[in-house]
């Protein structure tokens, strides 16, 4: 008997039989994330560090030539702290060192309660000059570079505009997923809708704990990044989906409901656009990476959040968003089998009206009631009729010759002969 040879496996890796591990991994950098945010919130009172477009106040960028104090960030902070603060008060102040630049950054508070912008311009200009005059004096030559001015009015319509922009996005984007990938027999549409939509907030998600790990300002460059890897990671997700579709029109509908089939129609379709996937990512972040080396804060801030946001994306287009489809679309069929096999109650048929013993059927009638009456109509197709036409006789001449036919085969019967221009067949 010869040996059983064992298929190889035609991918490098499974992908749709190890969903559980990719959804793991997604969850625990998430919980990771949430338990950082909470950190966060007990020892700062905030969970991120918002930026002054949301919260109002006053930031400063300066320029140390021709080098930052101090031999590593936490020991530059320390010294930066140390000499501005004999000038102003900053007690409440967030500083951060872009060592690439040789800058600083200082966010305070000033600012966010004047009642009026005038006011609010004056009192960040007087602490950016005071700031500066301090940095200068003990470290040489030290230059504002950037100055922002930010009033709560304006940082809490901001807030609301930001909210309002993520969720108008993301109900889009499932529309847009509805209408172009209503396939029967795989959701109907809605299933693709909403697995994108599920991958696009894990991409906000991770984005938004990794600020909190890093302590990047959530600001205005935050919520651009946000929305640039929300379209990045949809592109990426729909060259699957689209070909997802491809391969499903090759197969019938009834293949189509079946999981055999549906898994292995994704893992092929994931597998196929794998490529592209990955050259896309790699080449978008290669110039973000050149940008958050060598850019300004504000461009490093930007560049920053998009390299995170796109490797975020790849990660939900690849492992999670076809995964997921199937998970939903194995749940939406149990619930429909269940739903196929709950006992249904059947609505009591009205009790017919009864007619004496020995009433024939009316002309034309579908119902009738059985005599004596009864409670469930019978309904019939055949139509009334009269009683049956006796048939004529046939001539003797006739029924002889019919007779002697009857002997030979179906086949190869004569027609029948015409008399008076008459068949002697009645239809």
């Amino acid at each position: 008997m010869a040996a059983e040879t064992k298929t190889k496996y035609p991918y490098p890796f499974p992908i749709v039989p190890r969903t559980a591990l990719w959804f793991g991994i997604a969850i625990v950098m998430i919980l990771a994330g949430l338990g950082k945010m909470a950190y966060n919130k007990s020892t700062t009172g905030s969970a991120l560090a918002w930026g002054i477009d949301f919260t109002g106040g006053a930031a400063y960028v300066y320029t140390f030539d021709p080098e930052l104090p101090g031999d590593n960030a936490p020991d530059t902070i320390a010294q930066v702290r140390e000499a501005a603060g004999a000038a102003v008060d900053l007690s409440g102040a967030a500083i951060q060192v872009f060592p690439q630049g040789n800058q600083v950054q200082i966010r305070t508070s000033t600012g966010s309660e004047a009642k009026d912008t005038t006011t609010a311009s004056q009192q960040a200009a007087t602490e950016g000059a005071a700031i500066e005059s301090a940095l200068a004096a003990k470290f040489g030559n030290v230059e504002m570079v950037q100055h922002e001015l930010v009033g709560p009015v304006i940082g809490e319509m901001l807030r609301k505009q930001a909210i309002l922009a993520l969720i108008l996005g993301t109900l889009l984007i499932m529309i847009y997923v509805y209408i172009r990938y209503n396939i029967a027999g795989l959701g109907g549409g809605w299933l693709f809708g909403l697995s994108a939509a599920i991958t696009v907030i894990h991409d906000a998600i991770i984005l938004t704990l990794v600020y909190a790990f890093t302590g990047h300002d959530v600001d205005t460059t935050y919520i651009a990044s946000l929305l640039t890897v929300i379209g990045f990671s949809m592109q990426d997700t729909v060259v699957i989906y689209d070909r997802i579709r491809e391969n499903l029109r090759k197969l019938d509908p009834l293949q189509r409901r079946q999981k055999v089939h549906l898994e292995a129609v994704v893992e092929a379709s994931v597998w196929q656009t794998m490529g592209r996937s990955i050259i896309t990512t790699l080449t978008t972040i290669a110039p973000l990476l050149l940008l958050a080396l060598m850019g300004g804060v504000g461009i490093r801030n930007f560049a920053f959040a998009m390299m995170v946001g796109m490797l975020a994306g790849a990660y939900s287009s690849i492992f999670l968003a076809a995964p997921l489809l199937l998970k939903m679309q194995e749940a939406a069929g149990r619930r429909a089998a269940a739903r196929d096999d709950a006992p249904r109650i059947e609505r009591p048929v009205r009790a017919a009206r009864s007619t004496p013993a020995g009433a024939g059927l009316v002309r034309g009638s579908r119902s009738t009631t059985p005599a004596g009456g009864g409670a469930f109509p019978v309904v019939t197709s055949e139509k009334p009729t009269d009683a049956p036409r006796p048939k004529p006789a046939a001539p003797a001449a006739d029924a002889d010759e019919e007779a002697g036919s009857a002997d030979q085969p179906a086949a190869r019967r004569k027609p029948a002969s015409r008399k008076g221009g008459r068949s002697k067949r009645r239809y």
